[in-house]
């Protein structure tokens, strides 16, 4: 293994006052919670200050939608992994991920732009 890199590791049995439940890992790790229901489900993801990036896999469309509407995420994955996000859409965490303006979609134009005024006379 080379100095500075990390494999990829999966962390199971998490519970919510464990550290690695409680910060933002920039990573190859994946932690696993069990839970009873999808109001667990949320509560755990919600359960903690950061709030980049969720994902669930999950077939009931009721779900997905109380889901939605619960988690404290600034981007919300359904049934994909929370890899990459099109180039289109805002993207920036809510809680404590994230700095500034939102970096892409129609926010991207102001987080990208210096406006300047100029006056001519003539």
């Amino acid at each position: 293994m080379k100095t500075g890199v990390f494999q990829p590791t999966i962390v199971k049995d998490v519970s919510t006052d464990m550290r690695i439940a409680k910060e933002e890992i920039f990573g190859p790790v994946l932690t696993l919670f069990k839970c009873k229901d999808i109001n667990e489900a949320s509560a755990i993801s919600n359960d903690c200050e950061f709030g980049l990036s969720s994902s669930i896999y999950i077939e009931n469309i009721h779900k997905i939608f109380k889901y939605i509407n619960q988690i404290e995420t600034g981007f919300i994955h359904v049934n994909p992994p929370t890899l990459g996000g099109e180039v289109h859409m805002s993207f920036r965490g809510i809680k404590s991920s994230g700095i500034g303006n939102r970096e892409q979609g129609l926010e991207a134009i102001e987080f990208f732009t210096e406006i300047v005024s100029v006056y001519i006379s003539h």
